[in-house]
């Protein structure tokens, strides 16, 4: 948890677009456990798996950053972040 916080902790010291980027795994992952985990409307996460269901974030946040990240560099760096966030997310559901 940590490990987690500190990244976005960090990110918010840099340009806040690679904030948005940083944000985006967590984002697309919702989305994905929404679709493909069995949860039954009698449990508590189930009001959590409707809200989720369906959602593109890439709608939300496609103008953001290609209006941003208009550089080779900046791509780069935000797919840095984008991969590294990602691995956060899944050490931290992998960890509870």
């Amino acid at each position: 948890m940590m490990k987690y916080l500190s990244f976005y902790r960090n990110l918010m010291k840099d340009d806040p677009v690679y904030f948005a980027v940083g944000l985006l795994p967590c984002e697309r992952l919702w989305g994905w456990l929404a679709e493909n985990l069995n949860t039954p409307p009698t449990t508590a996460y189930y009001f959590g798996k409707v809200e989720n269901m369906g959602g593109h974030p890439e709608k939300h946040y496609r103008a953001l950053l290609n209006k941003y990240l208009n550089t080779p560099k900046k791509v780069g760096k935000a797919n840095a972040v984008f991969c590294a966030q990602m691995q956060n997310e899944h050490d931290f559901f992998f960890s509870s």
